[in-house]
């Protein structure tokens, strides 16, 4: 085979058998001759990984990973509830893409399988992977006036209608305008002054929140890239005690009602994350949110704005959205931080003006109870942070933090 790795014209068949250990044809069927290739098979093997590659379509009807060879077709390619008992399966080199050409995934993507540092598992959605964490309610019956009921077991924080964003209420009784909704007891309320939603509503209809996250990552040495994550009922991408080096590139995490990325947890193996070069919106309370211990991570380059504005305060458990941001590194104070790094991010436009909490609202950057080390501290350098509702950046209660190089304009909007 000619190519780069092929043997010059001007080898022989000899010289290329003699190869670099200096065996002549007379040993060629040495014990030594066989050695040596079981130690050079051994060593190929142990640095590098020739990973296979899946796909996936929400419409996919493949069953297992030996028929999953391309997104043409729903019979080339599996579904998300078809690949769940392999999730611990993938092995390191893998690379599992997500088609387009099915339409938007409804489910959950699981990250556990992990990698390893020169092989890492990919999970690609090329750009235009769409995954909603919600789901489509139909069946629904007059209740009164112009609210319709349907049944819903479980409590969404969130409904879109036809892709615009609902008006949660406290009680039925304030079900009384267009995009009003109300859940109790199993049963899902809203206000349509046009008639059933089965019938108004169908681009694509009344959605749901159904789920924690899109994705929830718990291996190592794994990258998630193109992926866009809408709808949840927590977070958009969630990393929960995962393992070292995860990475979080060119995905767009709106729509979710907590935070858009969130990296999290308190595992012995959890840090070194990177997260690159992705656009966090309207998500309810924050764009990024990096806690637990995290070590020697990285936020870059990421497009964070208009969070914590939309979702209402008023109606969350524990007050959760009160204290908004675009992005934030949250610790306690008995967990040493270091060497985390946030730089070169655009930060803009967080935060309510609306409602009556008067601290942390909107905060661009928040270091918040992070106890960094002198040797190898947490850094703030060179972002655009303008137009957020609380301050630019608030370091509270944190040390060892350097704030180098950055731009801040027009913020603390809102303070009180």
């Amino acid at each position: 085979v000619q190519g780069e790795h092929s043997m010059p014209e001007t080898a022989t068949m000899e010289e290329s058998r003699v190869g670099s250990i200096g065996c002549r044809q007379s040993c060629s069927s040495s014990p030594l001759r066989s050695l040596v290739i079981m130690v050079v098979v051994f060593i190929a093997t142990q640095t590098m990984a020739w990973g296979s590659t899946y796909y996936l379509r929400a419409d996919g009807t493949a069953p297992n990973p030996a028929f999953a060879t391309d997104c043409s077709s729903p019979e080339t390619a599996m579904n998300l509830q078809m690949t769940y008992p392999l999730w611990e399966s993938f092995s390191p080199g893998d690379r599992i893409v997500l088609c387009s050409e099915g339409g938007v995934f409804r489910g959950q993507l699981q990250v556990i399988s992990n990698g390893t540092a020169g092989s890492p598992i990919t999970y690609d959605g090329r750009g235009s992977a769409v995954i909603l964490a919600s789901e489509l309610v139909n069946g629904w019956a007059p209740s009164g006036g112009n609210v319709y009921v349907a049944d819903l077991a479980d409590q969404p924080q969130q409904l879109f209608i036809d892709g615009s964003f609902g008006n949660r209420k406290p009680d039925l009784g304030e079900v009384t305008s267009d995009l009003d909704w109300y859940w109790e007891a199993n049963q899902l309320y809203l206000f349509s002054s046009t008639g059933n939603p089965d019938l108004e509503f169908e681009n694509p209809g009344v959605e749901a929140g159904s789920r924690s996250s899109g994705i929830i990552i718990r291996g190592g040495h794994v990258i998630v890239t193109g992926i866009t994550v809408r709808h949840s009922n927590r977070n958009g991408i969630s990393g929960w005690n995962s393992g070292s080096y995860v990475t979080i590139r060119d995905c767009l995490a709106e729509w979710n009602w907590y935070k858009g990325i969130a990296m999290e947890g308190n595992g012995p193996l959890y840090g070194n994350a990177v997260i690159e070069d992705n656009v966090t919106r309207f998500n309810g309370i924050g764009g990024i949110g990096l806690s637990g211990p995290g070590r020697n991570s990285i936020i870059r380059r990421n497009k964070c704005f208009s969070n914590g504005k939309y979702q209402s305060a008023e109606y969350v458990f524990d007050g959760m959205q009160q204290w908004t941001f675009g992005i934030k590194h949250f610790e306690n104070e008995t967990n040493f931080q270091e060497g985390n790094e946030i730089y070169e991010n655009l930060v803009y436009d967080n935060g309510r003006g609306h409602q009556g909490d008067k601290q942390g609202r909107g905060t661009g950057i928040w270091i918040d109870t992070v106890p960094g080390k002198p040797s190898n501290p947490i850094v703030i350098r060179h972002n655009l942070i303008y137009s957020n509702m609380g301050n630019g950046i608030f370091i509270e209660i944190s040390s060892n933090t350097a704030v180098v190089g950055n731009v801040l304009h027009n913020n603390a909007n809102n303070m009180g």
